[in-house]
């Protein structure tokens, strides 16, 4: 409104401060905004994440990851493990030294359930009498924009390539296979509770203690 000298209220005039000042901040370069939309997307699964359950979970609570068990009679039981997914190059050398964890983990975590269970029904110890483990592995898509800039999630094209959208372009662009695999560990074994555990059995407490030295998180939401 404009100044009219003569009126009741002191007379001012407008402040455009705010408004030079918004004039004078550049907008965003694409890549930038492509980098902040990325960012804000991350922090949204984060927050809608939900709870993070402990490593040493049942798998009906955790979902993805965690131990199960069947009991075949006779103090005989099956107890599995499936690992938590996890991200790895797709080189040959990191991939297979990844993947080798994996398995070591869901192995270790499938015995420490199983020293669990001979503990909690009053069992000094067990007998594994076979057990099987392995690691699945698959590609982890990515594409980028138009400009190559941040990767998102997308799905795999053609002769092993990533289809990128098509970002003010007609035809998608197609680019090198993923640099990265998604690997999980898988862990089954076959044990006999005992009660008077032999030399070549397994001692569930002092099996108990050194999986805990090794894992200290795996309890720990």
């Amino acid at each position: 409104m404009p100044c009219v000298e003569g009126r009741t209220a002191p007379c001012r005039e407008p402040d455009t401060a705010g408004a030079n000042l918004a004039m004078t901040i550049p907008p965003m370069s694409g890549r930038l905004c492509s980098w902040a939309l990325v960012l804000l997307a991350v922090f949204a699964l984060a927050a809608c994440g939900g709870e993070r359950y402990p490593l040493l979970s049942p798998i009906q609570q955790a979902r993805d990851y965690g131990y199960s068990e069947e009991a075949l009679g006779g103090d005989r039981y099956i107890v599995s493990y499936v690992g938590p997914s996890r991200l790895s190059s797709s080189a040959p050398a990191t991939r297979d030294r990844d993947a080798e964890a994996a398995r070591i983990q869901a192995l270790d975590l499938a015995i420490w359930r199983a020293a669990l269970l001979a503990e909690s029904a009053g069992f000094a110890g067990f007998r594994v009498t076979s057990q099987s483990s392995n690691v699945e592995q698959a590609a982890q898509p990515v594409y980028f924009d138009s400009q190559f800039n941040a990767p998102f999630g997308g799905n795999v094209g053609p002769a092993g390539t990533i289809r990128p959208p098509s970002v003010g372009t007609t035809t998608p662009q197609s680019y090198p296979a993923t640099p990265y695999s998604r690997l999980q560990g898988r862990a089954s074994i076959d044990v006999l509770l005992l009660r008077n555990p032999g030399p070549n059995d397994i001692l569930a407490d002092e099996l108990i203690q050194q999986l805990r030295r090794k894992y200290p998180e795996a309890e720990k939401g």
